[in-house]
């Protein structure tokens, strides 16, 4: 165990870093309402402005979450239904509202 916590105290400062880097990033985001119709959502980005990181916010108590592919170019986002541990999700076929944060 004490090895583990000597460990533990040498990654401490990096993990604060990266955590301290992700705010700075998410707080230079901009967000926007979206809708996924049919549960499919494709957004083209500007060449001229990179993005680091996106976010992709649901409405608390969804039952759905994102499955997101994508490049520097351009997102495609489809929603997913959690049924149980024993089904495969399957994609939703209703409009979903979510917020995307585009981050730069």
């Amino acid at each position: 165990m004490d090895t583990f916590v000597r460990w533990q105290g040498l990654l401490r400062p990096l993990c604060d870093a990266i955590a301290e880097l992700l705010w700075l990033t998410r707080q230079n985001g901009r967000a926007t309402k979206e809708m996924a119709r049919g549960g499919v959502f494709n957004i083209n980005f500007d060449r001229e402005t990179p993005y680091q990181l996106l976010r992709v916010t649901l409405p608390a108590g969804s039952a759905l979450y994102p499955e997101i592919s994508g490049s520097h170019y351009r997102c495609s986002m489809r929603f997913l239904e959690w049924t149980d541990i024993d089904s495969r999700p399957k994609q939703t076929d209703v409009d979903v509202p979510f917020t995307l944060t585009c981050c730069p």
